[in-house]
């Protein structure tokens, strides 16, 4: 029995490679490249559930996981790299095979089982300090950012500690580019961090977010923000859908609806009827946690991007993006 399991195995699995590596050689993946970025915990992988709803684009799940990905051994957590940098040929080689779909690697492509795709769908948690330099170097690629309130995000860290995230955010220091071109006028406050676990993640998501808003190219991005997603999830899909297709008359079906209910697999939370109280998450933190989150996230500018109670202000994130966007 054991031995017929193990055949049966991997027989799948070279079926499931010849099948990627057909449809690469076909260019199926060049007709929709997608490419979902956003801080861990953020509900990537949800969001990637409901896109593909279909099974039609072929799913490449975090193949910047530096601890996961051998290719990928080389970044560091959150790896920064200059938006016209071209020193590094093996990065830029491998980034080159992971964009055409070429790359393939059993954690990447587990969940893929087709023989056809019509696209190819990239989701990552890692990756928002390359993300201009990609922007910069794939101008097709279509990506979308997904946002989620840091103390969440925090929170939800601090539930799956054994995950693998950055903990320490004086890390970002040791990257040389990184410090020069952004984290300089910063260094203070960054080493100045306590060993409270939320007010590290707070600060993580800072820097990220914040090098990548001096960046990126508003007018070759789709945010979409978690809260919204949960709340408003048809106008958010049908939103979501138009900027992937370029359809402006998007329906939005009774089933991916009720798909959004469901929780992704790696989701510790329970989507009911779509909904969860957002405003839980201020009940797991001290005052000491709330405030120092907030005094973080006004220092890099953050501030703006919820209101007092927490809602999300797109616009804000879109007058962030303002003055470093090309349109």
């Amino acid at each position: 029995m054991y031995l017929a399991k193990k055949t049966i195995y991997y027989w799948n699995k070279f079926i499931k490679n010849i099948a990627i590596n057909m449809n690469y050689h076909l260019g199926n993946y060049s007709k929709n490249t997608i490419w979902i970025i956003g801080e861990g915990r953020s509900g990537t992988t949800w969001l990637s559930d409901i896109i593909n709803w279909k099974k039609n684009f072929r799913e490449m799940f975090e193949p910047f996981h530096p601890l996961k990905v051998k290719e990928a051994q080389a970044f560091s957590l959150h790896q920064y790299v200059r938006i016209k940098d071209k020193s590094n040929s093996d990065f830029t080689y491998f980034m080159d095979s992971v964009f055409t779909g070429k790359f393939m690697h059993y954690r990447v492509d587990e969940v893929n089982q087709n023989i056809f795709y019509n696209g190819l769908l990239i989701k990552d948690i890692f990756a928002n300090l390359i993300a201009p330099w990609v922007q910069e170097r794939y101008p097709n690629i279509k990506i979308i950012l997904l946002i989620r309130n840091p103390f969440e995000v925090a929170i939800s860290k601090q539930n799956k500690k054994d995950w693998g995230w950055m903990e320490d955010p004086k890390l970002f220091l040791e990257q040389k580019d990184l410090y020069e071109d952004f984290l300089q006028p910063f260094e203070e406050i960054i080493k100045s961090v306590s060993d409270d676990y939320i007010e590290r993640q707070i600060m993580i998501w800072a820097i990220l977010h914040y090098v990548l808003f001096q960046q990126i190219k508003k007018n070759k991005l789709h945010i979409v923000f978690y809260e919204n997603l949960l709340h408003d999830t048809k106008q958010e899909i049908s939103n979501l859908m138009q900027y992937i297709y370029g359809n402006d008359h998007i329906t939005v079906p009774s089933e991916l609806l009720s798909i959004t209910k469901i929780p992704s697999r790696v989701a510790s939370e329970k989507r009911m009827n779509g909904n969860l109280n957002t405003n839980e998450w201020r009940k797991k933190l001290t005052d000491k946690q709330f405030n120092k989150g907030l005094e973080i996230l006004s220092i890099f500018k953050l501030d703006s991007i919820y209101n007092k109670d927490f809602k999300p202000h797109k616009q804000e994130v879109e007058k962030l993006l303002q003055n470093h966007s090309s349109e």
